[in-house]
């Protein structure tokens, strides 16, 4: 019996076979049909499969409270939706999933919330294995709400913290961990006052945008979007970003150091207030500063700004 795909799994999986639709869509569109590429492509992707409706007449609404001295990882499978984290003043954590009133073509399932050992798993128990969508034609998870309310920071982190989703907004006020882990499609992510040693990003598109501090690593994989990290802390950590296309924006602080080196097929070239202040090394690389943090961007295409 083959073994069932974790959602990071399925999101790396799924990442291959959109390329491999690219290009047969590309390669098939002038040959076979009138339709543009991406027209092709989209009715290669198109599936809508009949379920019947489930009308939900209240917000369903769950909530469960945890030891923060219990828990030391956070993992969370959730496949669209919000994901909310905000800071609170106790020693617990306090987890609350809504689920809004509505008309729905899907399973309609509360999230399965457990805590095993010292990791708090949170799944939202929607079925990956097969498209479905709501009454209104948007898909099945945007109605399901998260939000996690987390203790003092000042006091306690996560040691991990590990997101798989499909297009979930993750969004919060406050985060401290030491490794971050990001497993999506096409994501919109808005923390401020993050608090981490490692960021992994591993995402097909998106737009992520991070503030605060990481003091160790960044490693970013992905094939399109926006990634903009502002960063307070020196030295800072070091960085890796490899891409198709994309934005890559860094806010950093004026007397942080840090050697960058950009592979790129084309592109618009660095810009940003700090462009005219970097200097060239004579390799292909640029310093600023002591230039202690390495910095590596590989892509085919994109925009750089350094600020």
């Amino acid at each position: 019996m083959m073994a069932k795909l974790t959602r990071s799994e399925k999101i790396k999986v799924g990442v291959g076979t959109v390329l491999i639709v690219l290009v047969i869509a590309f390669a098939a569109a002038p040959v076979f049909s009138s339709k543009s590429p991406w027209d092709s492509m989209a009715s290669l992707l198109h599936m809508v499969p009949t379920k019947d409706t489930v009308e939900l007449d209240e917000p369903l609404v769950q909530s469960d409270t945890y030891a923060a001295a219990d828990v030391r990882r956070l993992d969370i499978d959730w496949t669209d939706g919000g994901i909310r984290f905000t800071a609170g003043t106790g020693d617990d954590i306090t987890v609350t999933e809504t689920i809004d009133a509505g008309t729905y073509r899907a399973d309609l399932k509360q999230a399965e919330i457990s805590l095993q050992g010292d990791t708090l798993r949170i799944d939202d128990a929607l079925d990956t294995d097969t498209v479905t969508w709501f009454g209104d034609g948007t898909e099945d998870g945007r109605a399901k709400h998260l939000v996690i309310e987390l203790p003092d920071s000042n006091r306690w982190r996560f040691d991990a913290v590990d997101i798989a989703t499909s297009d979930a907004q993750i969004t919060g006020d406050a985060l401290t961990c030491r490794d971050l882990t990001l497993s999506a499609m096409d994501p919109v992510v808005a923390i401020d006052h993050l608090d981490a040693s490692g960021v992994s990003l591993d995402m097909m598109d998106g737009d992520v945008t991070l503030a605060g501090a990481i003091s160790t690593s960044v490693e970013a994989s992905y094939m399109d979007g926006s990634i903009s990290l502002a960063l307070g802390n020196v030295p800072l950590p070091a960085m890796s970003f490899s891409g198709m296309d994309g934005s890559i924006a860094l806010d950093v602080s004026d007397n942080a150091g840090f050697t960058l080196s950009v592979a790129s097929m084309s592109g618009n070239g660095i810009e940003g207030a700090l462009a005219d202040k970097l200097k060239s090394s004579g390799d292909g690389s640029y310093v600023y500063g002591d230039g202690s943090a390495p910095i590596s961007i590989d892509s085919m295409d994109g925009s750089i700004s350094i600020s």
